[in-house]
């Protein structure tokens, strides 16, 4: 009896020392997404539960054009678009922005849309081609929006007509209103997510990025994530297997040019990694 146990330990034993590389590797990858895992987590936590667009905009994507055997993973807010309909009309600006990565040149209404702008629901001239442009929609106060709208009122002939040498006929106002609820804009859930960071605009300060990122960054972050017990298993159980789906797959990618731009986000944030 004593000697199939044995057996059967050094079974085992000589099982998981054939698999330890491979162990070792998916739980170094899998390390990587529970980190950004941890992150997105405690985001979620600290916004405030009213701010339903910050919630819903924080995801946790994969980083494309790092090689395959190193995963990189990013917790950005990339809100979806909404139908102005679906937007308090209101209170909500919009501005036109070329799209990241443009290489063709600007069309020129799509440039008069950027000069003139903000717009407001009921301004807007017309929705640029999405594959050239984005509207991003900001909120703002009833004033701020009724002031922009009686600017662009004001000035209404000359976009109009530097829209119209370009081929465009604008419509009445009135029908302008009825074409803006097919129109979607991309919430600035960026400049929210600052607001809230720092009290800005009237808005009560709840820091959210500065404390996340400075308690992973430091040296009891890491070991939050490191005493995971599926780690612990997956090095010593030999009947652990969900090591073998690891890391994780998430749906959502960006470039590694995007990825990149976080670090200017952390400088704003004035937050410092120590070394």
């Amino acid at each position: 009896m004593k000697a199939t146990v044995q057996a059967v330990g050094l079974k085992k034993l000589s099982r998981l020392v054939e698999e330890w590389q491979a162990r070792s590797e998916a739980l170094r990858k899998q390390f990587v997404y529970r980190v950004a895992a941890w992150a997105h987590h405690s985001l979620l936590d600290r916004i405030p539960s009213d701010y339903d667009l910050l919630h819903e905009s924080l995801r946790i994507s994969r980083v494309i054009g790092t090689p395959r055997s190193e995963p990189v993973y990013a917790v950005e807010a990339a809100a979806r678009s909404k139908t102005l309909g679906e937007l308090d009309a209101g209170n909500t600006l919009l501005y036109v922005q070329v799209k990241p990565h443009q290489m063709r040149a600007v069309p020129v209404e799509v440039q008069v849309l950027i000069e003139h702008g903000p717009w407001t629901a009921s301004t807007l001239p017309f929705r640029p081609d999405p594959k050239v442009a984005v509207i991003v929609s900001r909120t703002s106060g009833s004033r701020a929006t009724k002031r922009v709208e009686a600017a662009r009122i004001r000035d209404r002939r000359i976009w109009k007509r530097k829209l119209e040498r370009q081929g465009l006929r604008v419509s009445p106002p009135a029908q302008q209103l009825q074409l803006n609820r097919q129109v979607r804009a991309l919430p600035d859930v960026a400049l929210e997510s600052m607001k809230l960071e720092f009290g800005l605009g009237g808005v009560a300060a709840k820091p959210h990025w500065r404390p996340t990122i400075s308690k992973l960054a430091s040296r009891r972050g890491a070991g939050i994530i490191a005493r995971r017990r599926e780690f612990v298993k997956a090095m010593v159980s030999v009947g652990f297997s969900a090591w073998k789906t690891w890391p994780k797959r998430v749906p959502r990618r960006i470039r590694l040019s995007e990825a990149r731009k976080f670090v200017a986000f952390q400088k704003k944030l004035g937050v410092r990694i120590p070394k």
